[in-house]
């Protein structure tokens, strides 16, 4: 499309979001990753994962790695990919893994919310990641971790305490001189 203005031709390209999710996903997206797996390889490392449900009700599995990179001179946080959870985890796990040329025996660290099936004793993703790489820790998640104890510490305040702490913002929020 040509826009003309003020005496000018200036050329205009529409991006629509189609076009977009296309460039991102096609060309802009795989360079970080190929990186990201070039620095990866032979590491040791660690998994961070979480899994969410979608508006559509589909399961998705979010795995990230995190190890020294030797070419920054850090540690570093990757994004392996977001996976649609349609078999069992710790496969989907392994096989993310197995993509980027890397084992689950270098895992050093493991962490997750503390559901059952990411954590568990019997046939976890945790469990079983722990048969390949026994001298994997499990680290859960601060934040849920936090959580749960923010919701066990008000479950004992008196109601008339737990309805006060939510108020206090709310009062201070509108004065100075309060």
């Amino acid at each position: 499309m040509v826009a003309h203005g003020h005496g000018s031709t200036l050329e205009h390209i529409e991006l629509h979001r189609n076009k977009c999710a296309c460039l991102i996903r096609n060309i802009i997206s795989p360079a970080p990753k190929t990186d990201l797996i070039d620095d990866f390889q032979n590491k040791i490392y660690a998994i961070i994962t979480d899994e969410s449900t979608d508006i559509s009700t589909e399961k998705h599995l979010c795995l990230l790695v995190r190890f020294l990179n030797d070419r920054r001179k850090k540690i570093v946080t990757g994004y392996i990919g977001l996976i649609l959870v349609q078999e069992e985890m710790f496969n989907l796990i392994d096989e993310g893994i197995k993509r980027c040329g890397q084992s689950l025996a270098n895992c050093i660290g493991f962490a997750t919310d503390g559901a059952s099936n990411m954590v568990g004793c019997n046939n976890s993703v945790w469990s079983r990641l722990k048969a390949v790489s026994p001298f994997c820790m499990q680290l859960k998640c601060i934040c849920h971790s936090l959580a749960q104890c923010i919701q066990y510490a008000v479950s004992k305040l008196p109601l008339n305490i737990g309805f006060l702490l939510p108020e206090i913002p709310s009062w201070f929020c509108h004065s100075e001189l309060r």
